[in-house]
């Protein structure tokens, strides 16, 4: 392959989609960004109170087959059509999203880093680290302002699902990174320490 594939993981709101943009305008059309989160899977079979029962923090919620298939089709100099999610309703939308390739493809999501889907394809594994109160506070607001959720349903995932599914799979993730990077602190000097390192490995062939 020779694009540089850069896998960016850490907890819900710990600020990996923000560091995953600041790399984005870094590399400006040298890039393209993909993100787990258009990858759940469709569940218009299921009527909208089961949708509501599924565990969405679990790695089997996202179709990672065919997140593969298109980084590895990206990473091959394919153009692919990214399918998108719809959170009020848990099913994917009818449109999809054009993406074309790039030398630098940026991959964020809960477990991108832990998928053995990706194994073979990630060039650079990036973790980024929150607390529990701030990924909270941020998913709060997150979610009732773009996701159409009440303040108590975002609270109770939170604690049901997101809390113990982060310590069981996404926390172990940062002991498997090649960078690790706070996501309290700002993140343009974290960025520019990891486009640096991108360009060495980019430079040597990946």
């Amino acid at each position: 392959m020779s694009a540089c594939v850069v896998g960016i993981s850490g907890g819900t709101c710990s600020g990996k989609t923000t560091l995953a943009r600041v790399l984005a305008r870094h590399f400006g059309q040298g890039c393209v960004m993909v993100s787990q989160d258009w990858y759940y899977r469709d569940l218009a079979a299921l009527a909208p109170e089961e949708r509501a029962k599924v565990n969405f923090d679990a790695p089997e919620a996202i179709e990672a087959s065919l997140l593969a298939a298109q980084i590895a089709a990206l990473a091959e100099g394919r153009v692919v059509e990214a399918p998108q999610y719809d959170f009020a309703l848990h099913t994917r939308r009818p449109e999809t999203l054009h993406l074309a390739p790039a030398p630098v493809i940026l991959v964020e999501g809960l477990h991108v880093i832990g998928m053995p889907e990706l194994e073979g394809l990630l060039t650079l594994r990036v973790f980024v680290d929150a607390s529990d109160a701030v990924r909270l506070a941020r998913r709060l607001a997150r979610d009732t302002r773009e996701r159409g959720r009440a303040a108590a349903q975002v609270i109770a995932q939170f604690e049901e699902t997101v809390r113990p599914m982060h310590a069981r799979f996404v926390a172990p993730l940062g002991a498997r990174a090649d960078m690790v990077v706070q996501g309290e602190a700002p993140l343009e000097p974290a960025a520019a320490t990891i486009a640096a390192r991108i360009d060495r490995l980019s430079a040597a062939g990946g």
